[in-house]
């Protein structure tokens, strides 16, 4: 039983290097980001704006399909660092965002959502994740987990700004798609997009909320309550 446990124990102890190393990694990177006085943050919408556009003390923190559960720790960490800069926060929220697809994203259970786990694991506060629970450190999957990458995202150049009916299909299909079905509309979409506006309120940071123009083709293939609903909200 010896022999069994020491290379159990010396694989947890390399583990948790590995963690505190990449942690300690991403909390350098939030304290530089906390310096920025805007910040751009959500997903592939926010990431295809032009970067002319913004002066040298804007970040762009968005990444594709970034729901805004991963939002929220992002900015949350920023906001806990100790010399914080930020005066404002221009947030990408459009009808799509409430799209079933965002839900499913946070579902462990599906492909997108074990992606998005090792996509965010390191912004996250791993006692209070959706995305993690304590028996992943005895699982295979926690390997993946420390050695993957985090997404802080970025500037995009968009490869469809006229596309056709076949890639607005796709699009469409993918946020509202029959294997999405089992998820309403808004979820924790709604929930955390209001979390993100009590954190902006408290530390008196001003939060623009946009949305890109949308290819009226794909608007005519939204639900019409989903999309007033949206509206509404």
């Amino acid at each position: 039983m010896l022999f069994l446990s020491v290379p159990i124990v010396l694989i947890g102890l390399t583990e948790l290097v590995c963690y505190r190393d990449m942690y300690k990694k991403v909390g350098v990177r939030f304290n530089q980001l906390a310096k920025s006085k805007v910040l751009l943050m959500g997903d592939s919408q926010i990431q295809r704006l032009d970067s002319s556009l913004f002066a040298d003390s804007t970040s762009m923190l968005a990444s594709s399909g970034e729901p805004y559960y991963a939002t929220y720790f992002k900015l949350k960490r920023i906001l806990d660092q100790d010399d914080v800069k930020v005066e404002e926060v221009i947030l990408g929220v459009s009808p799509h965002n409430f799209a079933p697809i965002y839900n499913k994203i946070l579902d462990r259970e599906w492909p997108e959502g074990k992606k998005s786990m090792k996509r965010y694991f390191f912004f996250l506060d791993i006692h209070n994740s959706i995305y993690f629970n304590y028996k992943d450190v005895f699982s295979p999957k926690f390997i993946e987990l420390i050695w993957s990458e985090p997404e802080w995202g970025g500037y995009v150049v968009s490869e469809n700004s006229n596309p056709d009916s076949v890639t607005i299909n796709k699009i469409f299909k993918m946020h509202y798609g029959d294997d999405s079905l089992k998820y309403r509309s808004e979820g924790m979409q709604l929930e955390y997009l209001e979390l993100l506006s009590e954190l902006c309120e408290k530390g008196g940071i001003k939060l623009h909320l946009i949305s890109t123009p949308y290819h009226k083709d794909y608007v005519k293939r939204i639900n019409r309550i989903t999309l007033i609903t949206c509206q509404l909200r």
